[in-house]
């Protein structure tokens, strides 16, 4: 090989690299890039998020909703209690009982607005918060009133009887004043795909309602009389609260049947029409209301989709076979 021909093949090996290189650097300028398009993207989502929260005045785990009253101006203090009443859910006791507490304090607030829009819940949940409605008015010498939106049935309803006034509007679901458990039978289903049973328990009656036999007539009778003492709970606390403005056959009012608004006021379910901003005015005067609910974060929703999925996957697969109580699940609600 000559001078001239090895100074060729160099030469072409010397291009190789140098193209080889700048494709490497090439796709690392890819790689750098992608990446920083990926950072940029999550910064420009997070500056979405923050800003929705912001100007939703919402935060990441939620937070007490006060509003800005004008200086001089006077205010009610307001807590919602929106969606189902029951352990863990953004309307508990526990959760709605706290923003009670803080508004009845509110020492410069003319009186309590209790804003509901719920379908009910357990019957401990609801009971719990009717009960510190009371004990907080009276505690604090409170005018507290009740306003409900679309639904005010069962729980919700109990929830409502503690104060001494109930407005809905002339559309809202009122009443349903019963009690309901539900389950399910999966031993046929089982029976189909060949899935074999295996309970270990102690207890004569710890396997009530086993939802993979059939049911016992001894069974169904213990669940009828629990279901008819917390529905004679549930009436005897109506009667209590409601004394004297029910204008009809109380029998009527507890079938668990429910009503319009308009219909709920004519039966003394309700003592009139109204939204919040008009009851605001005619009851209290005033035109401002200080929100001590706590606001519903964005992780608090996403954690409630996830888990009620969870939940609902293993309650449709399982329906709870293995759980400590000889409570039947789910719970019986109102």
């Amino acid at each position: 090989m000559d001078k001239d021909q090895a100074n060729t093949i160099i030469d072409i090996l010397t291009k190789q690299q140098e193209q080889f290189g700048q494709a490497i650097m090439s796709e690392t300028k890819k790689t750098r890039l992608h990446a920083n398009y990926r950072i940029a993207a999550i910064l420009l989502v997070s500056a979405l998020f923050v800003t929705v929260n912001l100007l939703g005045a919402r935060s990441l785990f939620g937070q007490s909703g006060y509003n800005n009253i004008p200086d001089d101006e006077q205010y009610i203090a307001l807590v919602k209690i929106e969606g189902s009443i029951e352990p863990g859910a953004h309307a508990s006791a526990s959760v709605v009982t706290e923003a009670l507490e803080l508004a009845y304090a509110d020492e410069d607030a003319k009186g309590v607005i209790i804003l509901i829009n719920s379908p009910g819940g357990t019957p401990v949940q609801a009971t719990i918060i009717h009960d510190n409605i009371i004990a907080l008015s009276k505690r604090y010498d409170k005018q507290t009133v009740v306003v409900a939106e679309d639904m005010l049935t069962s729980g919700a309803y109990l929830v409502a009887s503690a104060a001494p006034k109930i407005f809905v509007n002339g559309s809202t679901l009122t009443g349903s004043i019963g009690v309901i458990q539900q389950s399910y039978g999966y031993g046929k289903l089982a029976k189909k795909l060949g899935i074999e049973q295996r309970s270990f328990f102690s207890g004569e009656y710890k396997l009530r309602l086993d939802p993979f036999a059939p049911v016992k007539a001894e069974d169904a009778d213990k669940m009828q009389v629990i279901l008819t003492k917390m529905h004679e709970q549930f009436i005897e606390i109506i009667l209590k609260s409601r004394k004297g403005r029910l204008k009809t056959d109380t029998v009527d009012l507890f079938t668990g049947d429910f009503w319009t608004g308009t219909e709920a006021v004519a039966l003394g379910l309700a003592d009139g029409l109204g939204d919040l901003n008009s009851i605001m005015k005619q009851e209290f005067d005033v035109e401002w209301a200080l929100d001590f609910s706590k606001k519903r974060g964005i992780l608090d929703g996403l954690s409630d989709v996830f888990a009620r999925s969870l939940v609902e996957s293993i309650e449709v697969s399982l329906n709870k076979v293995m759980n400590y109580s000889n409570i039947p699940t789910p719970l019986a609600s109102f």
